[in-house]
């Protein structure tokens, strides 16, 4: 009986790593197409808010590594801080992660506004080893089915929208198919004051 219960736990173990990120504890590829197959055939509509960490890179250039880990870590936990029990949280890989939330009845400017709030609270600096690192964010928000008839159709959406967003001067939530409120640029703001 305690081999059998040993072995149980042996094989939910492997079964999680095989899902899971080791790094941040979120599920990783093969967990998101898990799920991709468990909700193609039911009814349900979730939103897709596929986030992008803008000045990661320069983390791991500037401080090493292992700081940019630790900015993974700590940007992993606030996500699981402040989404819902039953949102699932992805890590594509690098500084890609992806929420999926379960529609319900928000609309989808509810969910953009969500999304804002996700980047303001990832954005928050990040104190390490008498450091403060700082990171921004910027998301690409679809819903499944409403903007894509599959879910990875919806996933590669929420990456289009991704791109505009960068385009729109990061730190922005873009719902595809919305223009963008485009970040007014510091220098053109001042140019303004000054005429």
């Amino acid at each position: 009986e305690v081999a059998r219960q040993h072995m149980q736990k042996l094989i939910q173990h492997e079964a999680h790593q095989a899902s899971h990120d080791q790094l941040s504890g979120l599920g990783n590829r093969n967990r998101l197409q898990q799920f991709f197959r468990q909700i193609g055939s039911t009814e349900a509509k979730y939103d897709f808010l596929l986030i992008d960490l803008d000045g990661f890179k320069s983390i791991n250039d500037t401080h090493g590594h292992n700081a940019g880990d630790f900015v993974i870590k700590a940007a992993a936990a606030r996500l699981k801080e402040v989404t819902e029990s039953e949102d699932l949280l992805i890590r594509l890989g690098g500084d890609e992660f992806l929420v999926i939330a379960p529609t319900g009845d928000t609309t989808l400017k509810k969910m953009n506004e969500y999304g804002t709030r996700l980047i303001e609270i990832i954005s928050r600096p990040y104190p390490a080893n008498g450091k403060v690192l700082r990171i921004g964010a910027s998301i690409g928000h679809a819903r499944y089915p409403v903007h894509g008839k599959s879910p990875s159709q919806a996933l590669s959406l929420a990456d289009k929208a991704l791109y505009v967003a960068k385009g729109a001067g990061k730190g922005v939530c873009v719902t595809f198919g919305v223009a963008p409120k485009i970040k007014a640029q510091r220098k053109s703001v001042l140019q303004k004051k000054t005429a």
